[in-house]
């Protein structure tokens, strides 16, 4: 085994070791300990796009601080709602010719 692959190998331990440490210790978040309510698949999704989350090996992590004003952050950014379709048929019908370039003549 050359010292490279050694090194690596060695790396990726330390990394495991840190991370269990970091995820195990309260104050922080990560996929092995995902924060209250929320499942192991979404931290696995959503910690990495957390201001202030790092990557430890092959885990993210995000201290609870960090989370909670990202929520509070979240929370306060207006949601954009979805345009309730028409019920009117005839004006959904109209707007399907004029977008085909047709007339509908009644």
């Amino acid at each position: 085994m050359d010292l490279d692959a050694l090194l690596d190998e060695l790396a990726d331990r330390v990394a495991a070791r840190v991370l269990e440490k970091l995820s195990a210790a309260p104050g922080h978040y990560s996929a092995k300990n995902p924060p209250p309510g929320k499942s192991k698949a979404w931290a696995l999704r959503m910690i990495k796009t957390i201001p202030g989350a790092r990557k430890v090996g092959r885990d993210w992590i995000v201290s609870v601080a960090d989370f909670d004003a990202w929520l509070v952050d979240r929370a306060s950014t207006p949601t954009r709602t979805k345009a309730r379709p028409s019920n009117d048929v005839e004006a959904l019908a109209a707007e399907a010719f004029r977008a085909a370039g047709l007339r509908a003549i009644r």
